[in-house]
This record gives C-alpha cells, structure tokens and sequence, in this order.
C-alpha cells in the first residue's frame, strides 16, 4: 500500500500536512475502487510518523505475545495464554485461516504495538477487533486513533456490517476513544478479564469510500492522545 510519513508539527508546516491528507484520502480511495479486488488480500503495510504498519510474520510470534503480556501487567490484568491470548500465538488458525488479518507496529525495528480482527458468529455479519496494545512510549501520538480507522476502512472495504469490541474498565484511555468513535455499549462479554463491551453498526448503504471521504485529519495527524489497548 502507498504509505506517507509525517514528520514535522510545526505551525509552518500546517500547509504540507494539509496537503498530504488530502493526497493519503486519494490514495486509499483509488485502492478501493479498483476494479481488482484482490488488492483487499494484499498484506498490509502503511506508514504513521516514523511507525511501520505491517502484517504479522512467523518471525513476530514471541514477540508480540510477549508485549500484550506486558501491558496486560501494566494494567493489572491477567495474560491468559491457554485461552484469551491463545490466538497471539495461533495468528495462522484464528486469524488467516478464518479471514482475519493480525498487524504489528515497528519502530526502528523493534514491535511496539498490534492490533487485530477476525470474522465472529455473534451479530450480524460481525468482526470483532483484538489485541490493540501499544507500548507506553508510542502512546499519546495518535497511532491508536489511527490504528482503528485503518481497521474500519479495510473491514468496510470487506463488506462487513457490524464491528465488536470488548475491553475493560480499568483501560480508561481505550474506552474513551471507542465512545468517541462511535462504538456503543452492548452486552454479552465473552473474556473474564473484560467487563465491557461495544458494538458499531455499519450504516446501511454506506461504503469503505463514505467512510474514508469523512475521516477527519487525525489520520494523518496525531491531535490528541488516543486509546491505546483492549481486551
């Protein structure tokens, strides 16, 4: 995928970052239109500032399981790898193999965040999106806000009709980003460690390129902190 990377905040740049929205819009929406739907298939691989978007390869396995381990920690909650966290090692089974897709955030080579999604039963033609976790030290810069777009637009492009989250209350940041993101409170909490979870209902007749035409600049500009981990 076509990736643009900002670097400058400064006020005298607010024209170029203007600019390379609008341009990365462009972008995504030509991918979306192309008569090749194959494209939809293609690993992933975006860039945000100087953080790296990429399928999940074998090679992360261990890495990435033992990052949600950690923030899990961090937040007092329990990593469970013999059930809620088993898929982190079983990306193959519970995410390829049944039409998801597992991503991870590099920094300088080192994985500093994933985030995930996989078809579900519950719902009405449902995904369910996992596994946000971002290291404290990449927080506070947008990549959550921007890590969630990139999911709906591609779970969108799919032809999905309902988008499901759970997380817990103690994950204050997450939680906040989900309401403000249209997410809203639902029952049926499936993860003991969770006790909440949402549901965003794709609106009828609207499609990947609506979505993508409203995004608003937090896309490509870091404005606020964002939410940074769920369940």
């Amino acid at each position: 995928m076509n990736s643009l990377i900002l670097i400058s905040h400064s006020k005298g740049e607010a024209f170029n970052q203007f600019f390379l929205v609008k341009h990365k819009r462009s972008l995504i929406l030509q991918l979306l239109n192309s008569k090749n739907k194959s494209i939809l298939q293609q690993p992933m691989e975006t860039t945000y500032l100087d953080f790296l978007v990429r399928s999940w390869e074998t090679r992360d396995r261990a890495d990435a399981f033992h990052l949600i381990r950690d923030i899990l920690v961090e937040y007092g909650l329990i990593c469970d790898p013999f059930g809620a966290d088993r898929d982190v090692y079983d990306v193959e089974i519970h995410y390829q193999k049944k039409g998801g897709e597992f991503w991870v955030v590099e920094r300088q080579g080192e994985i500093v965040g994933t985030a995930a999604y996989y078809p579900i039963e519950r719902g009405n033609n449902a995904v369910e999106i996992r596994k946000m976790y971002i290291l404290p030290a990449a927080r506070k810069q947008g990549l959550g806000k921007f890590l969630l777009q990139e999911l709906e637009v591609k779970i969108i492009a799919r032809g999905f009709d309902e988008i499901w989250i759970e997380t817990a209350s103690v994950l204050k940041e997450a939680v906040k980003m989900y309401e403000n993101n249209g997410y809203l409170p639902t029952t049926g909490v499936e993860t003991q460690r969770c006790d909440r979870v949402y549901k965003k209902v794709i609106k009828e007749g609207s499609s990947a390129t609506d979505y993508v035409t409203n995004l608003t600049d937090v896309i490509s500009i870091p404005v606020a902190p964002s939410g940074d981990v769920d369940c």
